[in-house]
């Protein structure tokens, strides 16, 4: 709902940084074909000068990414320099290279926890990831953490084999992390290369479901991620585990409440928008503020137009609020519809068994009460700029940004955050293409190829 952003205003509360493209992993479902290093990636001196000038904007959450960031000789430092200016870092790892002095430094650096990517049990993520011995390296990062007393998470892909597993890791997991990420895994990258392991659309009619009965019985703060769900009955129990005033989807606030920074310095509303090297500028050549607030940036998000939708999304009663679900999700598939929503799977279902005795309540929605709830006024309320001085990181910022993988930082005590609640902020992938045409590139995104 864009009056939600324009009284919200365009703030980059979390931003999330891809250190370096270089992995030492080839993953089959990375979206972002991480391997070799980008041409020509920001030097220190640069990295942290734009560490201070993400502070300036507002930032509060920054997440160090990549590839895999370890592999940056500058990753303590960029953390360090964010950390010092009241920004909660936290960083995305494979494990890999990772022991307890890799942990330790992490902690001295002023990160608030590290997040581990594991997806399945030992067969099933070591054949994701192409490593043996891979399954173990998490574990062993987990327990390093717990042993030095970082915080650690755990990110999860959902894909075909391992979203039979989930009872079993959680089992592994319970009283070891203190957050588990669920996300989908995106029609982009590697997975291209392998879309026979990708979830279908109407595989949410069992997955939806079984998600939200683990975030209701399950010890572990399971959070789902911003491309899982919308508007069906179970809404509110998937997005419980945030800070807005609402508990649903309100729509993909990249370039609006959330920014993607990448190793060349190029900005993204959000890392997730692999499938179009449309960038909004160069760090290597503006200042973010300048990018940031440049005239038609972001255009995808903060001059939306329900006809940028087609068809289920277009007719849908929640397009004004959700637009279209996350924009990722629908660059992936051609940018106009996003096949991987949950209330468009289920009610194309319903309808196709009309007369069974299937059926299906969605969400209902009053975008006056919406409004209401998280303070605002009319849709004519101009955007503000950034907050002036230096931002206090506030635990759990709103929904946690989503690139391929991601958690969000540990809950610190401290003041609660003072003014509207913080919106959700990105989110992630989508499969499957639509039918209709796309419209998405008369803001320069043009569909994948």
């Amino acid at each position: 709902m864009k009056e939600i952003v324009d009284g919200l205003g365009y703030v980059p509360k979390s931003c999330t940084w891809e250190l370096t493209l270089a992995c030492n992993l080839r993953c089959g479902h990375c979206g972002s074909r991480a391997g070799t290093p980008r041409h020509e990636e920001l030097e220190r001196p640069r990295l942290l000068q734009i560490a201070h000038e993400l502070a300036d904007l507002g930032c509060r959450t920054l997440t160090l990414s990549g590839g895999e960031p370890t592999l940056s000789k500058h990753w303590e430092a960029v953390g360090a320099e964010a950390a010092g200016r009241g920004i909660a870092v936290n960083m995305i790892t494979n494990a890999a290279r990772a022991d307890r002095e890799l942990v330790r430094r992490a902690k001295d650096a002023g990160l608030v926890s590290i997040a581990a990517s594991l997806d399945g049990l030992e067969d099933t993520h070591d054949r994701h990831r192409g490593l043996p011995g891979s399954f173990k390296r998490v574990m062993a990062l987990i327990e390093d953490c717990q042993a030095v007393g970082l915080p650690v998470g755990v990110i999860t892909t959902l894909q075909k084999r391992n979203a039979r597993e989930l009872d079993q890791m959680e089992a592994l997991l319970a009283g070891k992390i203190y957050v588990w990420q669920l996300q989908l895994g995106a029609a982009m990258g590697n997975l291209l290369d392998h879309r026979d392991e990708q979830l279908e659309p109407k595989d949410l009619l069992r997955l939806i479901p079984a998600l939200a009965e683990l975030v209701e019985r399950s010890p572990i703060n399971v959070r789902i991620a911003n491309n899982v769900g919308y508007y069906g009955p179970y809404e509110a129990t998937l997005r419980r585990h945030r800070s807005t005033p609402v508990e649903c989807w309100v729509g993909c606030y990249a370039g609006c409440r959330h920014v993607g920074i990448q190793s060349d310095g190029s900005v993204k509303g959000c890392l997730s928008l692999q499938a179009t090297q449309k960038t909004e500028g160069s760090l290597a050549e503006h200042a973010l503020a300048d990018i940031w607030h440049r005239e038609g940036a972001f255009a995808y998000n903060r001059h939306f137009s329900k006809t940028d939708l087609s068809g289920f999304c277009r007719t849908c009663e929640h397009a004004d609020i959700c637009r279209g679900g996350c924009f990722s999700m629908r660059t992936c598939e051609g940018g106009s519809e996003n096949p991987f929503c949950y209330h468009r799977v289920a009610t194309l279902d319903a309808r196709a068994l009309v007369r069974s005795k299937r059926r299906y309540a969605p969400l209902a929605l009053a975008p006056a009460a919406l409004l209401a709830a998280f303070n605002l006024g009319c849709a004519t309320d101009k955007p503000q700029g950034p907050p002036p001085g230096s931002p206090t990181a506030d635990p759990f910022p709103g929904e946690p940004p989503s690139v391929e993988e991601y958690a969000a930082p540990a809950p610190e005590p401290g003041p609660a955050p003072t003014g509207p609640a913080e919106p959700p902020v990105v989110a992630e992938y989508a499969v499957e293409a639509p039918p209709d045409p796309p419209v998405a590139p008369k803001y320069g995104v043009p569909p994948p190829k």
